[in-house]
């Protein structure tokens, strides 16, 4: 027996009884699973369930699939039997007594009377019963999956403005889309500012195939504006850690073949985007030198290609050597940040946005606070990549090149 043959089933053998019985148990119970929050908002409704007593029985039903088989019923609109058919049978009498007494005694105030109380007790019960018929029956599920909705809304509501307080302005799920932000964030950059990163390799801005490259060469164009960057050193031992997560296929393989950490590190990708990144990091910071230091118009001083855009921002780049915790990247109001894992690449994770300042006090946010001292920290225990270059140049008596 399948439950399809629930509504045609006309056996009276008592063990198929027995199988429908449970079929019926087992559909009822489905549809109370579908339609749970109805249900467990009828207990404020019909107050709370009544204990199961001693002596009732494991087979019986429990009390909210009892009181959702109940509201099925046609006859669950006269739940308020007492007191609807009270006021009918009242209403009823009063009005026979009216049309009897004007039948018989003609027409009398008493007999007017009878008549409008059991016409108005007659219209109260059947106004009462139509509100069952169309709050309980037709709009009840509605309303409560309404008062549902409205709950979720208030509780949705509240983290928001927690978040909103915070700082939180908006998450991205994908690095596309935080790319189009911050790519308009650049844009609106005024003079005087500094735009601050902080990240693995920042690809998108260090390396040509990266997503916000040609706005950040557009941004290095600028007289008026300051760039600051933290990168991992590409000699320490958390680059190599780093590639060995995001890639433990191909730096298994460079062990494989014999090679040690280093070697192996230098085969991965991780290693080709952050060597990449820290050249052309390195060759801003050697084009700012020759034009804030060296005198340009020297013969010594070296001349940019033709096709390079000039480059009138201040650069500034460090590298650090701890185990990268986020990629950072902050502007005058917002910053963008996305936290690192161990559990795969970066730009897997929600970026969030997050403003400086709170709508409603004018203050910092916490959030916008925390990680601007973090860029802060981590700087304060990186080294100047680009300086130590030109001292180690300067030593050698090889003048700069």
């Amino acid at each position: 027996m399948t439950p399809n043959d629930k509504r045609s089933y006309t056996s009276t053998d008592p063990a198929d009884v027995i199988a429908h019985q449970e079929i019926e148990s087992q559909d009822d119970s489905a549809i109370l699973s579908a339609d749970r929050a109805p249900e467990l908002r009828t207990k404020g409704e019909y107050g709370s369930p009544p204990k199961r007593s001693r002596d009732q029985g494991e087979g019986e039903p429990p009390y909210a699939l009892q009181l959702y088989r109940d509201s099925r019923s046609p006859l669950s609109i006269f739940r308020f039997t007492p007191v609807l058919f009270v006021i009918l049978f009242i209403g009823s009498l009063l009005l026979a007594a009216g049309v009897y007494s004007r039948a018989v005694y003609g027409e009398r105030w008493w007999a007017l009377f009878l008549r409008e109380a059991g016409a108005v007790l007659m219209v109260v019960a059947v106004v009462h019963a139509i509100y069952e018929i169309v709050i309980h029956k037709v709009l009840h599920d509605d309303i409560i999956r309404l008062g549902v909705t409205v709950e979720a809304l208030q509780r949705t509501v509240s983290i928001v403005g927690g978040a909103v307080e915070s700082g939180l302005a908006a998450v991205y799920a994908s690095r596309d889309e935080v790319n189009r932000a911050m790519a308009e964030e650049i844009s609106k950059m005024g003079p005087g500012t500094t735009l601050k990163m902080l990240g693995i390799s920042l690809g998108a801005f260090l390396c040509p195939h990266g997503a916000l490259h040609s706005a950040f060469r557009k941004l290095l164009i600028r007289d008026d504006v300051t760039i600051d960057a933290l990168i991992l050193d590409i000699e320490s031992a958390a680059a190599v850690d780093r590639a060995r997560l995001e890639e433990p296929r191909s730096f298994a393989a460079g062990l494989r073949a014999g090679e040690d950490q280093r070697t192996a590190f230098k085969s991965t990708r991780c290693h080709n985007e952050l060597k990449t990144a820290t050249d052309f990091a390195q060759d801003l910071a050697d084009r700012c030198y020759y034009r804030d230091v060296v005198n340009i118009a020297s013969e010594s001083a070296p001349y940019d290609a033709p096709s390079e855009p000039a480059v009138n921002a201040k650069f500034v780049y460090r590298v650090y050597a701890a185990a990268p915790l986020c990629y950072l990247v902050i502007f005058q109001d917002y910053m963008f940040l996305e936290n690192y894992h161990d559990a795969g690449r970066g730009g897997e994770a929600p970026v969030l946005k997050i403003g400086r300042f709170s709508g409603e006090s004018g203050d910092t946010t916490s959030l916008f606070r925390i990680y601007e001292n973090h860029f802060e920290v981590v700087k304060s225990f990186s080294r100047d990549r680009a300086k130590d270059l030109h001292t180690a140049r300067a030593r050698d008596g090889g003048g700069e090149k």
